[in-house]
């Protein structure tokens, strides 16, 4: 049969279009794309044989070495503030139970002594205390956490032989409050024996040593970084006899912990020299930094979506109890990866919400709080409760009450610290089809919840104005 014809079509006698070619000059165009020239590039950078070797010696050496074991990080207090202050109070006090008398105060004050901010007095009685004539008929003593009464608390305070007061303000990662420094020093000019500045020396102790924000313009403090801290106690331990393994082993672990919180990462890769001189070619050191660009928005995303699973966990429970939308979502703040929970409408509206904040630096905060800055809990006895079942803390900025549940849960330690470890093991649970550390935080976020839920409900009636975003 002859097929009918179309007369309103022309007819073409020139050489007619072959899917096949079109379909393989397409594909050649998208191989020399731009974008295509970059993944090649990045493939070709990743499975380079130096970065693949480097790799496979990293898990060999750290297999063998455990050279990323930490005690402090282990127990959960490696960003702790308190319980740096107390470990610094035990090494320096003569009196310690390390029974090394005042070897690291006395190199801490060899830092201190040629420090400019330290009056002439202080120096003075510095080098007394350091002479090698001196007779200490008294030894320092130090105090941890020292109340100042309406000053505040002082982290660590050192009081030497003949009335010099040195105090230590530390700052791991929480801000100074309100002329915090300032008050410390009206302390020691007005409380202390000495009674004046000339007597009395203020240490600010932070990652990088910074200077502080809150200090008056008389106020002499003297800067120091945790790097320094650590050079000062390898100073005190290297005169520990040699056998006082069960300290010096401490110290180093601590002083690893320091510089790395120096650096501002809780676990350091050590440089790999063959890839450094690789990436000295500027087209790799090109496609190394284009894989860090994007490496950065994929490590966004991984942690973002892992936080919509635990949402998702919490949505589930929600409906389960019959809770959802009467009136509690678990959602995930606005442009955040970390903070998230249940509250009305969103878990950061301008209401009562159980939230939980994980900043990966060592620490997760889950508890309740007001969306109304500084406005603190409507029913006192409510909150009170909240403490004392969470063995929680309160802070009038923002938590009602707030604990930390993760330190004793060890399936939890992905969660703490920014690595590339415990980035593969989240990403892992986000391919998880049953998302295993999601639903263990979501578990720990509801068991916050629940109790108080149907109590905080009555106080949603209670509106205070709403405030920006955390």
């Amino acid at each position: 049969m002859t097929p009918h014809s179309n007369s309103d079509q022309p007819i073409s006698h020139g050489p007619q279009p072959h899917p096949v070619r079109d379909y393989l000059s397409e594909v050649n165009a998208l191989a020399e794309s731009p974008q295509a020239q970059e993944t090649r590039r990045a493939r070709e950078l990743l499975q380079h044989p130096l970065v693949h070797d480097w790799v496979l010696t990293e898990k060999v050496q750290r297999r063998l070495t455990s050279e990323r074991h930490n005690i402090f990080e282990a127990l959960g207090v490696a960003h702790k503030e308190n319980y740096h202050s107390r470990f610094m109070g035990y090494l320096l006090s003569p009196s310690g139970e390390h029974d090394q008398d005042d070897v690291f105060l006395r190199a801490l004050l060899q830092w201190l002594v040629p420090h400019p901010a330290l009056s002439p007095t202080v120096r003075d009685s510095v080098n007394a205390y350091l002479s090698p004539l001196a007779v200490r008929g008294t030894q320092a003593r130090i105090t941890t956490e020292l109340d100042t009464g309406g000053n505040g608390r002082i982290d660590l305070v050192i009081e030497l032989p003949g009335g010099t007061t040195i105090a230590i303000e530390n700052k791991v990662y929480a801000g100074e409050q309100k002329d915090q420094l300032s008050r410390y020093w009206q302390w020691l000019r007005s409380s202390r024996p000495s009674g004046t500045a000339e007597n009395s020396a203020l240490i600010f102790l932070t990652p990088d040593g910074r200077a502080g924000t809150t200090s008056a313009a008389q106020d002499a403090v003297v800067r120091m970084s945790y790097a320094d801290l650590a050079n000062v106690l390898e100073q005190g331990a290297a005169a520990c006899p040699a056998t006082a393994l069960p300290l010096t082993q401490s110290v180093s672990q601590y002083t690893h912990l320091c510089r790395n919180i120096a650096r501002g990462s809780s676990t350091m890769t050590q440089p790999n020299d063959d890839i450094q001189k690789m990436l000295d070619d500027p087209a790799q050191l090109a496609t190394a930094l284009m894989v860090e660009e994007q490496l950065g928005e994929k490590k966004k995303a991984i942690l973002k979506n892992f936080a919509l699973h635990v949402v998702e966990c919490l949505n589930q429970k929600l409906r389960t109890d019959g809770l959802y939308q009467r009136p509690w979502i678990a959602s995930l703040e606005s442009d955040s990866e970390s903070n998230y929970g249940i509250g009305v409408e969103g878990a950061f509206s301008n209401n009562y919400m159980c939230v939980m904040e994980n900043q990966f630096r060592g620490w997760i905060n889950v508890g309740w709080f007001n969306a109304s800055r500084r406005q603190a809990c409507a029913d006192a006895s409510l909150q009170e409760e909240m403490l004392q079942h969470l063995r929680g803390r309160t802070d009038n900025d923002w938590w009602l009450c707030v604990t930390e549940p993760f330190k004793n849960i060890p399936e939890a330690s992905p969660l703490w610290y920014e690595t590339s470890e415990n980035f593969l093991q989240i990403h892992k649970d986000n391919c998880d089809s049953k998302h295993p550390l999601a639903n263990r935080l979501a578990q720990e976020v509801w068991a916050v919840f629940t109790p108080f839920q149907a109590r905080v409900q009555k106080l949603l009636s209670i509106h205070a104005s709403p405030i920006s975003s955390r």
